[in-house]
């Protein structure tokens, strides 16, 4: 019972076609030789792999499979392992291959809002893929706004970079700018504003333009001849009402042209 029987790994096929195939199981039944491990891949431009060698009846060999950039290993094609790196035992000439494919990358969107819709524009928002790094986010300003801060407390107009590894949405929040209005009337007053005052964009100021009693309303700097009018706030302005003095109609008549003229 303690002894050990050496079979010539050549003989082993004898064996297993014979009567004595159970013979095989015994555990003093050891065979001998050497088996050629080879291991493949699918496509060779996709990873590769080690473990390939020779190998004597019973010992084990490690195979391990490594993917290149962009794409995976999947699974051994023997038994759709994906045990990776692998031990297998050595009982036979073996051939395993290694099975890789694409790597799927998920693709993020980076959503960009603006509050107030109509405050602004973005550069910077769309699909990125996971991992990339989104350097060139920017609120833009439209006319008359201007940035206050991202929903995230970022200050900075543009956004400092950071990594996508998830769907991300992020909102601008603008506000209308204030822009000083300057007002002149020589010859009368401009009601309605107060020059030098500060007014938020697109505000309208009714504005009345009152001669004094020595002048009359003849038009505004910017050609509007109405003396009452809306101005909305675009920008920073000086407005100006133009008067004329009056003029009137001295006639002068002697009281008894015998006696002389006037002129």
């Amino acid at each position: 019972n303690d002894m050990t029987i050496v079979i010539p790994a050549e003989a082993k096929e004898k064996y297993e076609g014979s009567d004595w195939g159970a013979f095989l199981e015994s555990a003093h039944v050891v065979i001998a030789g050497s088996f050629n491990v080879t291991v493949t891949v699918n496509n060779t431009l996709w990873g590769t792999v080690t473990g390939s060698g020779t190998r004597t009846y019973g010992q084990t060999a490690e195979i391990f499979a490594s993917a290149y950039d962009g794409y995976e290993f999947l699974r051994w094609n023997d038994n759709s392992s994906t045990t990776n790196p692998r031990d297998i035992v050595v009982t036979t000439d073996t051939t395993i291959e290694a099975v890789f494919g694409e790597k799927i990358i998920p693709k993020h969107t980076l959503e960009l809002i603006a509050n107030p819709a109509e405050g602004g524009t973005f550069a910077g928002g769309g699909t990125y893929t996971e991992g990339d790094v989104a350097s060139t986010v920017e609120a833009l300003p439209n006319r008359g706004y201007e940035f206050v801060k991202w929903s995230d407390n970022e200050t900075n107009a543009l956004h400092s970079s950071f990594t996508v590894n998830s769907n991300v949405s992020l909102t601008a929040t603008f506000r209308k700018k204030n822009y000083v209005v300057n007002l002149s009337a020589d010859g009368g007053t401009i009601s309605g504003a107060t020059s030098g005052n500060s007014y938020e964009y697109q505000t309208v100021l009714n504005l009345t333009a009152t001669p004094d009693g020595c002048h009359n309303f003849v038009k505004w700097e910017d050609e509007s001849t109405s003396p009452s009018r809306n101005y909305t706030v675009e920008g920073p302005a000086n407005l100006s009402a133009i008067f004329s003095i009056k003029t009137y109609s001295l006639t002068v008549q002697s009281g008894n042209q015998d006696m002389g003229t006037v002129n």
